[in-house]
């Protein structure tokens, strides 16, 4: 984070940036994993809860640092003090590291054949979700937002995004994963539309549609999750877990290009016509498998596991102790 103060290039802050991310993810799974060694079934929903209660009002109130000073390089120098801060804790507990036992493998195609809804809706979180919060302070400069405003908008969707987890989660396990997949869809589609038409006119009216459609789009990835793991044995939920990280890192690599291009052509709005052009294919693709085969009763249904934006990984978090899996497969 602190070489990003000493460099504009834009090629070195790209390595950079893949740096960082490849240390964030890490520090990530490396959580969630200790996390799941240390807490029994009892208290595991809970505790990943509070957990991401804590990630997600961190990632609301980080845009707001933007206003807290004028000089740019303040920001990174605050980031790797943050950093640094992390290391305390880790350096004087007494807690040992989990074990690491076998795990099993899951490919994309392996996951595909189990339930190819859950991996598209992995892989469209990673496509929609970082090209909004990637893009939307691109499309709030062009249209002519401040700093100030644009750090309002990042933080109203991502305070939308949390507060919609366990809502959505809860209507999932009583309505069943898909009927409630599709809902989030097209209303996200909606929002995605109202904010194309609104084209930066009315601040407080984007604030608006910018909180409903993160509140749509935030649970997309805990969706995805919570599908495939109703199909597969809980010793494969870790397995799993990697392979829906996969395809939602290939998803999120890929949007902000993909929207990129569509701002290019399009203007700024056109981040909000390839939001609505994805989240229109996955919906069409979740009629297309709710007319395809029916889904697992909802007795047999795991619990909605809530995910952050950038999801690590959540299965190995699933507060199921030794969950029942069932059904056709193919989902």
């Amino acid at each position: 984070m602190l070489l990003h103060a000493v460099t504009g290039d834009p090629l070195l802050w790209g390595l950079l940036r893949a740096a960082t991310g490849y240390a964030m993810s890490g520090a990530f799974l490396i959580t969630e994993s200790w996390l799941n060694d240390k807490v029994g079934a009892s208290s595991r929903g809970r505790v990943f809860a509070a957990y991401l209660f804590v990630t997600w009002s961190a990632s609301a109130i980080g845009p707001l640092a933007l206003n807290l000073h004028n000089a740019a390089n303040f920001l990174f120098i605050l980031i790797a003090l943050s950093f640094a801060t992390a290391l305390i804790p880790m350096a004087l507990t007494e807690v040992s590291n989990p074990e690491i036992a076998n795990r099993t493998h899951f490919g994309v195609r392996r996951l595909f054949a189990v339930s190819p809804l859950g991996l598209a809706a992995c892989f469209a979180s990673g496509l929609v979700n970082s090209a909004f919060y990637g893009l939307a302070p691109v499309y709030g400069e062009k249209v002519g937002l401040g700093a100030g405003s644009i750090s309002v908008l990042l933080t109203t969707a991502l305070v939308g995004g949390l507060l919609a987890q366990y809502p959505i989660g809860m209507l999932s396990d009583r309505y069943g994963r898909r009927p409630t997949m599709l809902a989030v869809l097209v209303i996200a589609l909606v929002f995605a539309v109202a904010m194309f038409v609104l084209a930066g006119r009315v601040f407080p009216a984007l604030l608006a549609f910018a909180f409903l459609y993160a509140a749509m789009t935030a649970p997309l990835y805990g969706l995805g999750a919570g599908q495939t793991n109703d199909y597969v044995s809980p010793k494969e939920f870790v397995g799993a877990s990697g392979g829906l990280l996969f395809a939602w890192a290939l998803g999120a690599s890929a949007g902000p290009i993909a929207a990129a291009g569509a701002m290019g052509v399009l203007g700024p709005g056109g981040l909000f016509l390839y939001l609505a052009a994805v989240l229109a294919a996955i919906a069409l693709f979740t009629v297309f498998r709710m007319r395809r085969r029916t889904g697992l009763p909802l007795a047999q249904q795991t619990g909605f596991v809530p995910a952050p934006q950038t999801p690590p990984g959540i299965a190995e978090l699933d507060p199921r102790s030794g969950g029942k899996t069932g059904g056709d497969p193919a989902v």
